[in-house]
């Protein structure tokens, strides 16, 4: 209805829950798991790519601790991680991403921005 409008998908479009809940179900001992679940990583990217074809949707590449919980705690974190801005990057292209940190806030809530 309002083509024009510019939207913003915030933290990479939220892949939050592609690894699982951050703590495991006892709340205290953090998720180990470093493989991605495939209908979670699948519904992140088929809403993504839809999103990517509308030309007045941008995503912002921010809060990494948020997006994907504990990512900087092993190499294939990171890795998923990497690969994951990479992916939106692709889709959306450089000119619809932007990168935006708030560390002070971030660390707060989240294992931060790195």
């Amino acid at each position: 209805k309002y083509p024009k409008l510019k939207v913003c998908l915030d933290h990479m479009g939220n892949p939050r829950k592609v690894l699982g809940d951050d703590l495991l179900e006892d709340g205290i001992a953090v998720n180990p798991n470093v493989v991605p679940n495939s209908e979670e990583l699948q519904q992140w990217r088929r809403g993504m790519k839809a999103m990517s074809q509308l030309p007045n949707v941008y995503v912002k590449l921010s809060m990494m601790g948020y997006a994907i919980p504990g990512w900087k705690r092993t190499l294939p974190r990171k890795s998923l991680l990497k690969s994951l801005v990479r992916e939106v990057v692709s889709m959306f292209g450089a000119e619809r991403c932007m990168v935006a940190w708030n560390w002070h806030v971030n660390h707060a809530i989240s294992d931060g921005d790195g």
